[in-house]
């Protein structure tokens, strides 16, 4: 009615509705930050996004595993993490876990990498008993171009291991 009776009034009719708009969404927990978005979110029921946190709680977890050990051809029991994955995990990462509080341990650091720390958590195992466990002989930090990081340590038997982590692509054209 306004926009017939005054035609200025057409951006501030369409500034209203989307305003409501934002503060319906905005009462079922969905935050806009564009009042234009309104007018193709307002009927959207799912949203697909990608991996950069933007719509999740940006906490990582390791929910499943598999290992296979080529030298033995046999699969390794993903439950239990063999002492080569695990010193693996724990010596070829720059991450930390805070343990001020015993029952919820939190990652600091690289969120990947303070992922594995608490699946080593969960299996009772501690990390840092792991690292001093291996003498750390050379460390080539991840990179966004290498897209993987490396780490080659004196085990206390005396064998020397390289641990490598990154892209699955990357790390199976290495091998």
């Amino acid at each position: 009615l306004i926009v017939v009776a005054v035609p200025e009034g057409l951006p501030m009719a369409v500034t209203l509705a989307l305003a409501y708009s934002m503060r319906r969404m905005l009462k079922t927990n969905n935050l806009v930050r564009k009042m234009h978005a309104c007018e193709t979110m307002g009927a959207s029921t799912v949203i697909c996004t990608d991996k950069t946190g933007t719509l999740t709680q940006n906490k990582m977890k390791v929910s499943q595993t598999a290992f296979f050990d080529l030298g033995e051809s046999q699969a390794l029991d993903g439950g239990e993490a063999s002492q080569t994955i695990a010193e693996g995990v724990a010596v070829n990462a720059t991450a930390e876990l805070d343990t001020s509080d015993p029952k919820a341990p939190a990652p600091i650091g690289n969120p990947t990498e303070g992922a594995l720390l608490l699946w080593l958590h969960s299996h009772g195992l501690n990390y840092r008993q792991l690292r001093a466990g291996a003498a750390k002989m050379e460390e080539l930090p991840f990179s966004t171009e290498r897209k993987y990081m490396a780490t080659v340590v004196r085990e206390t038997s005396g064998r020397i291991v390289l641990h490598v982590k990154g892209a699955p692509e990357i790390v199976l054209s290495l091998c």
